[in-house]
């Protein structure tokens, strides 16, 4: 995009976040539709060690130093909590698009 345009630029920003989970997730809903374990027992596994990634951050968030860094540690762990919702719904949606309930 040669002319600045924020909406375009941000959309294409949001479909380049997004599309690595929604295929990974899509994978997933694959396999687990395709081996003989419940897809929500694969899902709640996932998102078992989403926690521990989120867990970690929640210990590594700091509440004295600069404000950058304070900030940076804070946002590290609002993004894993995002992780971890943006996953129930994307695997949702997965199912939706590979068909399976």
């Amino acid at each position: 995009i040669s002319v600045f345009s924020p909406f375009v630029m941000g959309f294409l920003l949001l479909v380049k976040v997004i599309l690595p989970f929604l295929l990974l997730l899509l994978a997933t809903r694959v396999i687990s539709e395709s081996s003989a374990c419940p897809p929500k027992w694969i899902f709640l596994t996932v998102v078992a060690i989403a926690d521990i990634i989120a867990l970690g951050f929640f210990f590594t968030v700091r509440d004295e130093g600069s404000w950058f860094d304070i900030g940076q540690s804070i946002s590290r762990y609002a993004m894993a909590d995002v992780n971890i919702i943006s996953q129930l719904v994307l695997f949702s949606l997965g199912g939706c698009l590979t068909g399976y309930r």
